[in-house]
């Protein structure tokens, strides 16, 4: 496998306006598939990269509240499922016609385009290095032994600590299993800011 010190797709998308879940399937497939080419960090050298340019409102990093959030594409969380993390947001200009619109040959119109860049959780030098802030997205599961559904309750106390450590960060909680009353139920935690 030739291992590559870039990766770029440029406004990947679904056909279709609202097709926020294929979307985010496209992405989580998108970076699974793509970290395995990426060329891994070593003490001589920093690892490759893996950039995409979506829209702000896709990217979801400019979110002004939780609703907003929601409807993102969320590439940040499906990087941190590829163990990749979000080190560089930039405004993108593309130098090249952009075309394929409605499945025709005409320009597609840009609503406040970033081009985002993911590098390995692994490459130190690229996290440690920057003097820029580190966009984190981390995602984590809690295991309890409850029959109650207390997802509100962790999802608010954690974000109550990420405010008074006045982070700038959110979390977002889901529940996965207890279908019937026996199961106990999992807590899929997700992490977010700059």
């Amino acid at each position: 496998t030739i291992e590559q010190d870039k990766i770029q797709f440029n406004f990947p998308h679904i056909q279709g306006k609202s097709n926020i879940r294929y979307n985010r399937q496209l992405m989580n497939d998108f970076f699974t598939s793509a970290s395995r080419f990426l060329k891994k960090p070593n003490h001589e050298s920093k690892g490759g990269h893996i950039l995409t340019a979506l829209m702000s409102v896709q990217g979801g990093m400019h979110a002004e509240g939780m609703e907003e959030w929601k409807r993102s594409w969320m590439p940040a969380v499906y990087a941190a499922d590829a163990n990749l993390l979000l080190v560089n947001m930039e405004p993108f200009e593309p130098q090249y016609n952009l075309s394929s619109y409605r499945s025709r040959d005409d320009q597609f119109h840009l609503k406040n385009p970033f081009l985002y860049t993911f590098a390995s959780s692994n490459d130190k030098s690229e996290l440690f290095s920057s003097k820029k802030d580190i966009y984190l997205c981390c995602h984590f599961e809690i295991g309890l032994e409850s029959k109650l559904n207390l997802r509100s309750e962790i999802e608010d106390y954690l974000n109550d600590q990420l405010q008074y450590y006045n982070t700038g960060w959110l979390a977002e909680v889901y529940t996965r299993g207890g279908m019937n009353e026996c199961d106990s139920l999992f807590y899929k935690v997700f992490i977010y800011g700059v």
